[in-house]
């Protein structure tokens, strides 16, 4: 484990397993490769979700689904604002909280459960690279081991109620579970209905299909939610509802 300074206008530190430090960080480029002198460079996916929340007023939230140690999460906290990370990995947990904890972001709420469609107890298949995890073992299968978890699953619409979270403030979500996007929008009908939305969303079209997902069908009811939907970074999607506040 080491503990890393990422370089941005609000660094922050980030403990981090070393699975992570030869993992793809940025278009290929390992995390490794980032490093200077116990430093890491902000990684330009992160710091664009960064910016894009920048667009939304300070009360806002946003809203991580596939949080894994913080990655999307610290670097919104650093500019201030409140972020719930949802992740069901038990061991990604633990170290995103030691990194909550060690940069005193206690406006970051964890929910430790799989955002999905029903409230159930699921399977989850999680590789080496434990960020990689899923609840298909096909779209889990990276490297050479894997192992398994059961965790709660649970719609998130249900746990905002539950925690009492104002449904209206939540203005930027990022989802990336491997292929369970379908199953999480599913799951966050209320939440879909704010006028002022942002979801950043990975499109892997194969992972989807591992799930049972038509991906054109999936891309038009988004669509036809009153979305417009744009390149993000890589594979990922912007779908943007709404003007910015």
């Amino acid at each position: 484990m080491k503990t890393l300074k990422v370089l941005s206008p609000n660094s922050h530190s980030m403990r981090v397993p070393d699975w992570f430090m030869v993992n793809r960080g940025d278009g290929g480029i390992t995390f490794e490769k980032l490093q200077v002198e116990g430093s890491i460079q902000e990684i330009h996916t992160y710091k664009n979700m960064r910016l894009l929340m920048k667009n939304f007023s300070q009360d806002c939230i946003f809203l991580d689904v596939g949080a894994q140690i913080g990655l999307s999460s610290l670097p919104i906290a650093s500019e201030g604002y409140s972020v719930i990370a949802v992740e069901p990995v038990k061991r990604n947990i633990e170290i995103l909280k030691e990194n909550i904890e060690l940069n005193g972001y206690d406006f970051i709420k964890v929910a430790e459960i799989a955002a999905y469609s029903k409230n159930v107890d699921l399977e989850i298949y999680i590789p080496s690279e434990e960020d990689c995890a899923s609840i298909s073992k096909n779209s889990a299968s990276i490297g050479s081991s894997m192992r398994s978890e059961v965790v709660k699953a649970m719609r998130i619409d249900d746990w905002l109620e539950e925690n009492k979270i104002d449904f209206s403030k939540i203005t930027v979500v990022k989802i990336d579970v491997q292929g369970a996007e379908e199953h999480v929008l599913e799951g966050m009908e209320r939440v879909l209905k704010n006028d002022n939305l942002c979801i950043i969303m990975e499109w892997d079209v194969s992972m989807m299909q591992n799930m049972g997902t038509d991906a054109d069908a999936l891309f038009r009811k988004i669509q036809e939610m009153g979305f417009q939907v744009y390149r993000w970074d890589h594979s990922d999607l912007l779908f943007k509802k709404g003007v910015f506040i």
